[in-house]
Formats: structure tokens, C-alpha cells, sequence
């Protein structure tokens, strides 16, 4: 296992530092304790939430998809943290838990410490690493949660293998996050995808069907659910696209990568709107050896 590779490390540290406002004037409330979030947000169907309360209700889904109320003694694992949104949601409703957000970003790292002593927990531990190369012990954590994260890594594979390194036996990762739905893509798909590759630095986005073939016996894994979400983050996604066509249609050229995260967010909306992408939960279980 050898990591991330150091370019795509300095990519993305420069990624998040140069997008920091852009995602706190997404979902940031003014002088709240509660951190903005770098991730979509989740809509019950027949019913649309502002930014800032859907975020918190995708908090709450994973929190309730993973059976987290009233547990104890767990250590769970939140790879690629941001800023702490999923961690401080997590760490406040079962304090007596431990959480370990993993970004690879010092920028996040620290805003999300800042979040942690505003809040008073003492059950939270933020580190700047790998998430494909953990400085923790094999066999550690309970329970790991990618959220929209996963679509980071540059080997999906090796992430997984980490992954169920660093899982107890019979322990839980889920991944909520964007996947590629069609095989077959025009030149205009194409040229979509390639935008919000760019734009979000995504390196190498997987199908639905590679996920299910990487969450598979073969490989450690039993998959106990995967579940399509595309209906419930589609309201987040058109807020993003359409806001962002707004401001590009201005003409303002600010820096490159902001430039980018706008450009991919126009492109993910049209990329769900063409069903060729689609937002799925997977949640698998490490299986014994």
C-alpha cells in the first residue's frame, strides 16, 4: 500500500483551502457551533430542506442507518472529515463513543478543532492523514464512514483493502457518495464528467457495478445494503448547479479552483438530471478471515 500519491495530496490541500468560502456560503450558519458541510444534503421526499437543516438530515440518516443510538465503547472512523460535520454530529449524540476524523487537508483539520472546543467534546480526534494509509492499528475501528468522500481516492481498491485492514472483525464502513450509472456515454457526457473530474478533483469515480464488485466476498466483504439516494440529494444538487450557472454566467474569474467547483457543480446537476450519474449508499460488512 503506498498512499496517495504526493501530487494528488497538494492537489487537494489546495483544493479546500481555496474553497473554504465557497462551502461556508453553502451551508455555514452565522456564529453557529454547528460546522458547514462539505457534502450534499439529504430531502425527504415530497419535501425540500434549506441547505444548512438537509445537511444535518443526512447526518442523521447515516447516523440511523448505521443503528448508532445508544452505543458505547465504539471507535468510528470519519474518512475524509472536512470539517466535522458528520464527527461533531456523531461525537454530541453518543458521547460515549470515540470519533476519528481523518482529512488530508491541515486546513480542515483545524477549522474542525475549532468546532470540537466550541463544543465542549472531548470524545472527537481529528488527524491529517491518508485515509489509504491510516496511522492507526489494524483491527481498530467498529465503524467507517466515507461521506462524500470516497470519490477522492485515487484507487478505490486499495481504499477498501485499508479500510478492512483497520476494521474489527464483523465491523461496518458505508459509503455515501457519487457514482458513475451508465457505462455509455456521448461526447457531451463525457465532457460533463470530465468537468466535475477536474473541477472536484476526482480522479477515478466508480461505476455501481465496480462498487459491487469490490464489496464482495472475495475481497473481505459482506454487503448488507445499497440504496439509491439520487432523489433524496437531487434538490442540493440543482441549488448547486443552477446557483453556480448564476455566477459563471457573470463572468467573474476568481481562482482556478473555485472557477472549477463551480463548473463541476453544474456538471454533476446535468450529469443526475441525464441519469448517467447517481448517489447510492453502500454499507458492507468485514467478514471473518
Amino acid at each position: 500500500m503506498i498512499g496517495t500519491s504526493a501530487v494528488h495530496k497538494e492537489d487537494i490541500a489546495k483544493y479546500y483551502a481555496e474553497t473554504d468560502q465557497a462551502y461556508r456560503n453553502w451551508s455555514e450558519v452565522k456564529d453557529s457551533r454547528v460546522p458547514y458541510a462539505l457534502h450534499v444534503g439529504y430531502h425527504p421526499l415530497g419535501k425540500e430542506l434549506d441547505q444548512f437543516n438537509s445537511v444535518q438530515m443526512m447526518n442523521e440518516e447515516i447516523y440511523k442507518a448505521l443503528h448508532l443510538e445508544g452505543t458505547q465503547d465504539l471507535d468510528i472512523l470519519d474518512a475524509g472529515c472536512g470539517v466535522g460535520s458528520f464527527t461533531t454530529y456523531v461525537a454530541a449524540r453518543t458521547p460515549k463513543n470515540i470519533l476519528h476524523g481523518v482529512t488530508i487537508t491541515p486546513l480542515q483539520a483545524a477549522i474542525a478543532r475549532e468546532y470540537q472546543l466550541a463544543n465542549c467534546l472531548d470524545n472527537v480526534r481529528y488527524v491529517v492523514g491518508d485515509y489509504t494509509l491510516l496511522p492507526y492499528p489494524d483491527n481498530f475501528f467498529d465503524v467507517a464512514v466515507f461521506c462524500d468522500s470516497f470519490c477522492n481516492s485515487e484507487n478505490p481498491k486499495d481504499t477498501l483493502l485499508e479500510i478492512k485492514k483497520k476494521l474489527k472483525q464483523g465491523g461496518v464502513v458505508l459509503i455515501s457518495d457519487i457514482f458513475l450509472f451508465s457505462d455509455v456515454l456521448c461526447e457531451e457526457d463525457k465532457n460533463l464528467f470530465q468537468e466535475l473530474q477536474k473541477g472536484w478533483h476526482v480522479p477515478n469515480l466508480c461505476s455501481i457495478n465496480q462498487m459491487l464488485s469490490l464489496l464482495n466476498s472475495e475481497n473481505g466483504f459482506y454487503l448488507e445494503l445499497m440504496q439509491d439516494l439520487t432523489v433524496n440529494v437531487f434538490p442540493s444538487a440543482r441549488r448547486a448547479g443552477l446557483g453556480a450557472e448564476v455566477v459563471l454566467k457573470q463572468k467573474i474569474h476568481p481562482v482556478q479552483n473555485v472557477q472549477g467547483n463551480r463548473v463541476a457543480a453544474c456538471s454533476f446537476y446535468s450529469l443526475l438530471k441525464r441519469n448517467k450519474m447517481k448517489y447510492y449508499w453502500f454499507i458492507a460488512k468485514k467478514m471473518s478471515s
